[in-house]
């Protein structure tokens, strides 16, 4: 059997409104849509990952309102970090995450975790700038006892002792 190729709408008939056309079966959706097959893991997972993607794709209007969490949870990584990295890591993996989700803007399997990764990558990178920006000179090597000389204003009691300013 032949498939025939739909007509361009023309004057007298012009193109239905998305909300006069016909509604397809979810399960058709959900089928033409994927592009990754769960038969691999089992019916409970396979289940839940489903309902958490359709819930997520229900949510639509609202994933803007999750940028500001990913950057604080980007700023908050870059804080529990035991050492002091360079900036250069977070730019790139903004950019490459970015190119990314540029690239896939149609494929949210891809787009939607892209994007999670600009706003980690950018909180974390935002939080190094800001380091750098305020970073005081340090102690190169250890001084030792010192003689400081100053004149006192006051000295406060305290319970723990005294207060000299």
């Amino acid at each position: 059997m032949k498939r025939m190729a739909a007509e361009a709408p023309t004057a007298e008939q012009p193109k239905r409104p998305a909300a006069e056309r016909p509604e397809r079966p979810a399960a058709e959706r959900r089928k033409r849509r994927s592009i990754v097959t769960l038969d691999f893991l089992s019916k409970p997972l396979r289940l839940w990952l489903l309902a958490l993607r359709d819930n997520l794709l229900e949510e639509r209007q609202r994933w803007i309102l999750w940028l500001p969490v990913g950057v604080g949870t980007g700023v908050a990584i870059y804080f529990q970090l035991r050492f002091e990295p360079p900036l250069w890591p977070f730019l790139v993996t903004a950019v490459i995450a970015g190119l990314v989700a540029i690239v896939a803007r149609h494929r949210i399997v891809l787009w939607l975790p892209a994007i999670a990764l600009l706003s980690l990558a950018l909180g974390a990178g935002l939080a190094k700038f800001r380091v750098e920006q305020v970073r005081a000179p340090a102690l190169t090597r250890e001084l030792g006892p010192i003689t400081v000389e100053g004149r006192l204003l006051e000295a406060d009691p305290l319970p723990n002792g005294v207060r000299l300013t």
